[in-house]
Parts: structure tokens; C-alpha cells; sequence
């Protein structure tokens, strides 16, 4: 007894933390909410978003880094602690923002976001995240690669291509924002 009323309250915590209208006709349960991966938020029962916010740190020339989260340094292991999916979903948009708290990169020298699928095929997001300035954003709303379908148990990363700077930004953060769709 005493288990089903610990499940019965955290399915009831659960309803109430996100909002899952039926009348979208809802296509990620009470349950899937308990198994979503940390950093991940559910919209309208149609989709899923994840946030991953990195610590900062001094990026290489010529290094692509793959951004796993939560104080965690990016990485150029890029399958290491990539984020499962759980149902079959649409990769539709993903942000950046870019902060240099320290030295700022050079102007016209951009680094390249790519959302790493399975570690082996990437998904184009931009090729123009410039961290010349104190904060920048890029977003891709509208994605449309063939890459960008998920079947349950592919993973993903979010990762990052750097140039070869002739001023390297130096204690950069990166927050790295992915939405997915139910089919």
C-alpha cells in the first residue's frame, strides 16, 4: 500500500509539473515524465526540450567539444554521456547562447553547432556561433535533415566546431537548447 501511494504522489507531482493538455492528444505520459532524461522539460504533450548548460572554460583552435551539461566542462569525447531518446522524435529547433567572460574571439571566425547523432552523423544547426561578443544567441527553428529523426535508443549531443582563431576567447559558457517532436 505504502508503494502505490508513493507512486500515486509522484505521478500526481508529475501531472502538475508539466503541462500536458489531452486536447493536443498527449504523446508523452505521466509516466515518461518520471523516466525523462535530467535537464529535459515536456511542452504540450507533443514535444520535448533539452537544456544543457556547461561550464566555462578556454576552447582549443580547431576543436569540436560536445556539451553534456550541468557544471560539466565540454568535452571532445563526444559519446561519453550523450542523452538517450526514450520515443521515437523529430529534432525541429536548437539554440545557442554564447558568453565570453574573458578575452573575446576574433571577429569573422566562427565556430560551427551540430547536434551529434549516435557518434557518427551530425545534424547542421549553424556555422555562425561567433564568440567576439560578450553574449550571442543562434537559433535554427526551422531543421530539416534527414539526420534529424530518432528512433528509441539513439542518443545525441550537442556539439561544437571551433576555427582557428587568431585571438582565442578565453572562459566561454555554453547553453545549449534542443526541442524534439513526437511523429
Amino acid at each position: 500500500m505504502r508503494h502505490r501511494l508513493m507512486l500515486l504522489v509522484c505521478v500526481l507531482l508529475a501531472m502538475t509539473y508539466v503541462d500536458l493538455r489531452i486536447a493536443s492528444g498527449p504523446r508523452w505520459s505521466p509516466l515518461d515524465i518520471l523516466i525523462k532524461p535530467a535537464g529535459a522539460t515536456v511542452y504540450n504533450g507533443k514535444g520535448m526540450m533539452f537544456d544543457v548548460l556547461a561550464a566555462s572554460f578556454n576552447p582549443a583552435d580547431s576543436a569540436a567539444y560536445c556539451i553534456y551539461g550541468s557544471s560539466q566542462v565540454p568535452d571532445t569525447a563526444c559519446d561519453l554521456y550523450a542523452t538517450v531518446i526514450l520515443k521515437a522524435a523529430v529534432l525541429k529547433a536548437a539554440s545557442i547562447r554564447v558568453v565570453v567572460a574573458g578575452t573575446l574571439g576574433t571577429g569573422g571566425q566562427n565556430g560551427t553547432l551540430e547536434i551529434w547523432k549516435n557518434n557518427t552523423a551530425a545534424v547542421g544547426v549553424s556555422a555562425a556561433v561567433a564568440h567576439s561578443a560578450t553574449t550571442q544567441t543562434v537559433t535554427n527553428t526551422a531543421i530539416n535533415d534527414a539526420n534529424g529523426t530518432f528512433a528509441v535508443g539513439d542518443r545525441f549531443v550537442p556539439r561544437i566546431t571551433h576555427p582557428v582563431w587568431t585571438t582565442e576567447p578565453t572562459t566561454v559558457v555554453y547553453r545549449v537548447q534542443t526541442y524534439f517532436e513526437v511523429p
